[in-house]
């Protein structure tokens, strides 16, 4: 179970968030509940963050 950019799979939960397709498989679900996903572009380097509900980061 990861982050990817991948097409979406059977079961698949499927959000929109500001014109971006957001797939979530089944169990993934229980963790991306409530997460935040971010973009960073920094000097240290750009790319995707999660922040899970539960504390933490990914």
């Amino acid at each position: 179970m990861g982050l990817a950019l991948d097409e979406p799979q059977e079961g698949d939960e499927t959000y929109n968030v500001d014109g971006i397709d957001i797939h979530v498989g089944k169990r993934a679900m229980p963790y991306a509940a409530e997460s935040t996903v971010d973009y960073i572009d920094s000097m240290w380097g750009k790319g995707f963050t999660i922040r899970p509900a539960y504390g933490g980061a990914c």
